[in-house]
């Protein structure tokens, strides 16, 4: 057999597996409500500023320090991993960014909190990247942000924030419009 023409051998013996299982994954997923219509001081403004007062608030992690622009997180959950965070105030939302190392990275997911019609106020997570089980990922994401959106619950219940005072239309949101956001 002559081997001049054979490749030589990756250096991972699962390269093939590894690019076969992986690909690109995007989801929405959109919390139960973080307050209601009517509860006191229930706003896209106060619940954003809630949601910046912890790192639980934003990812699936054991981190409790305040969420900051450019800062990175360990990710406790699916996978480990960290995360870089930007906060965009303008918009209400906060961008987390895989870095190498995580499993689904390159990626990014970006939190934002939304008024439905209703006038409850929800956060939206939407997500988009490349890695391992992509199908897998789009599945599983309700689940994986169902702790951090329970985790703003429940500080919102318990030590709501004051936010900005402002113009919440920009900030409105309807489900049933796909490309509302």
């Amino acid at each position: 057999m002559d081997k001049r023409n054979e490749k030589p051998p990756s250096e991972d013996p699962f390269a093939f597996f590894w690019k076969a299982l992986s690909g690109h994954h995007k989801y929405k997923v959109i919390s139960k409500p973080i307050c209601q219509k009517g509860d006191k001081d229930c706003n896209v403004f106060n619940v954003y500023a809630t949601t910046l007062e912890s790192n639980q608030n934003i990812a699936p992690t054991t981190s409790t320090d305040p969420v900051t622009d450019g800062s990175t997180v360990p990710i406790s959950y699916s996978g480990g991993g960290t995360i870089k965070t930007t906060i965009d105030r303008e918009n209400l939302s906060v961008t987390n960014e895989t870095l190498p190392g995580h499993p689904l990275y390159p990626g990014t997911v970006t939190r934002m909190t939304r008024e439905l019609p209703s006038g409850d106020i929800v956060e939206v997570t939407e997500g988009t990247g490349e890695g391992i089980f992509p199908r897998f990922n789009e599945f599983a994401a309700p689940v994986v942000w169902s702790l951090p959106d329970s985790q703003l619950r429940q500080a919102w219940k318990t030590k709501p924030a004051k936010g900005k005072e402002g113009d919440s239309s920009k900030f409105k949101f309807d489900p049933s419009k796909e490309d509302d956001l």
